[in-house]
């Protein structure tokens, strides 16, 4: 019966784990049992590796992590760690490479931030799970307040900023929240508060409804996983978001992964004993790193906010349908995130992805965490990669659920956007391409945005084809009559006549634009 976490040494993924085991007559908590990989821990050391590229690339003495020869960066950075809670020697009296204080000055300062907030993030993800066994659910509406992370029990991504300069990334213990949450703390006074036995029941209950009224006075609301996934209709209810406002978040995000896509180009991404192949794991942390953000900004379009309550709930808790004004908003932030500069890969970027080498093996994810290729086994395939990253962002638009939300919407109130206007907007924007003067840059870059535009339009045609003969896997995501209808007028009358005008132009090049 006594409560304990575990620490799990282990090599691939899995769940952490807050239970318990209760007393099925009372529904006693009898005893708590928590369990956390060290895997966690390696997947943070992986998206800093991705993010920042932590190893200096300068001739100073000494050795740093760039020496320190472990498979995996996290395996430097727990080396690292455990050098401080043990002897700074070998048994000769030399200097072990990862002692502290024997890091390069250029290396040191951005290790230590990298292991603070990855400590940071385990403290985070200890008290997530204490908070499961103490009887907590996930809320995953706890990022989306404007008092900031309101909840442990949400799924937090690290918040990775750009310094003052603009040029360089910062994850540091600033990274993730410090501490339990409002909503944690109300949450475990409703459940654990001692009540006065003279009271009445009706009284105790009046004590306990006051704790909850105070917290939405105050804008904080619960959401769980039930409605978290990509088709429902609340943005708040949403796993590794962050922030008050999904347009901006995402707009934040795309920034990001911009500087960071620049940063695998350096030389400081890898060590000088890691296999550059390497780099084909790091390139998807990065090119996608806004995937999550688009989940969040899509629920606006077409989407409401709701709360969970009773009929004696004192407050009004109706569906309140999002402004108009914002769904726009966030329907032209994805289609920004569908922008031939965004789904570009730079040339010498993919040239550095590399096949992966003999022998070596992935501790995080392995081949499951790759791009896939048309290319052959192992070579990166740039025009692939564009199109997850374009139909990242169109398949989320055209999903079931957001077209009926506003093929729904618009005949209930005229002032919010209607799948027509939708598809109005989307194809306008990624459509409307001149071709011939897309870039200025070379040939090369000229040739790589026409076929990235190309990209996008087959996208939206694939998804919006698929609306039309309801082509769906599952029928719960099938699509009504009615948005079948819309969906082939604007397939037949818009979409096809506008693809098959930007292949002309293709073909209409004048020699002078043509590469050959």
């Amino acid at each position: 019966r006594r409560h304990f976490v575990e620490w799990v040494d282990r090599d691939l993924r899995a769940y952490s784990l807050g239970v318990r085991i209760e007393d099925p007559r009372s529904g006693e908590i009898l005893k708590g049992h928590v369990r956390i990989e060290n895997l966690r821990m390696r997947q943070d050391a992986l998206l800093a590796e991705a993010l920042l590229g932590p190893f200096a690339d300068d001739p100073t003495t000494g050795m740093g992590l760039s020496e320190v020869q472990g498979s995996s960066f996290a395996d430097r950075l727990q080396a690292r760690l455990l050098a401080k809670r043990s002897t700074k020697s070998n048994l000769d009296g030399t200097p072990l490479p990862y002692a502290k204080g024997s890091v390069k000055s250029s290396e040191s300062q951005m290790v230590d931030d990298i292991m603070g907030a990855i400590l940071q993030r385990v403290k985070q993800l200890g008290a997530h799970e204490v908070g499961h066994t103490l009887g907590l659910t996930h809320n995953f509406a706890g990022s989306s307040t404007l008092h900031g992370y309101a909840s442990v029990m949400d799924y937090p991504p690290p918040l990775v900023t750009i310094d003052s300069t603009g040029t360089k990334l910062v994850l540091n213990n600033r990274s993730y929240a410090d501490g339990i949450g409002y909503f944690d703390k109300v949450a475990i006074d409703y459940g654990y508060r001692p009540l006065d036995p003279s009271m009445s029941p009706e009284a105790q209950r009046e004590q306990l409804d006051e704790l909850l009224q105070q917290a939405s006075l105050q804008g904080y609301v619960f959401l769980t996983d039930q409605d978290s996934s990509v088709s429902s209709a609340d943005w708040r209810d949403s796993p590794w978001d962050s922030g008050s406002d999904p347009v901006v978040a995402l707009q934040t995000a795309l920034q990001v992964r911009a500087l960071a896509l620049q940063n695998l180009e350096s030389s400081t991404v890898l060590s000088d004993f890691t296999p550059r192949s390497h780099l084909q794991e790091l390139f998807p942390v990065v090119y996608l790193w806004h995937r999550y953000q688009v989940e969040t900004a899509v629920k606006l379009i077409g989407g409401n906010l709701f709360q969970y309550a009773l009929k004696r709930d004192v407050q009004l808790r109706a569906l309140v349908p999002i402004d108009g004004a914002k769904q726009l908003g966030a329907l032209d932030q994805l289609i920004a995130a569908l922008d031939p500069k965004v789904l570009m890969i730079p040339a010498a970027l993919a040239d550095l992805l590399l096949p992966n080498a003999f022998g070596y093996v992935s501790e995080i994810g392995g081949s499951a965490d790759l791009m896939s290729t048309r290319s052959g086994s192992g070579t990166f395939d740039a025009t692939v990669a564009s199109e997850i990253g374009a139909n990242l962002v169109v398949s989320a638009i055209f999903s079931a659920s957001c077209l009926e939300r506003l093929a729904v919407q618009a005949q209930r109130n005229a002032s919010l956007p209607s799948l027509t206007e939708v598809f109005q907007r989307l194809t306008s924007a990624v459509f409307a391409v001149d071709v011939a003067n897309l870039v200025s840059g070379p040939c090369d870059a000229q040739r790589g945005s026409e076929v990235l535009a190309l990209v996008a339009a087959q996208s939206v045609l694939a998804n919006a084809y698929v609306s039309v003969t309801d082509a769906s896997s599952s029928s719960s995501a099938s699509h009504s009559l009615l948005v079948r209808n819309i969906c082939k007028y604007h397939v037949q009358n818009v979409l096809l006549p506008a693809i098959q005008a930007l292949v002309n132009d293709l073909k209409n090049l004048t020699s002078e634009n043509v590469c050959v």
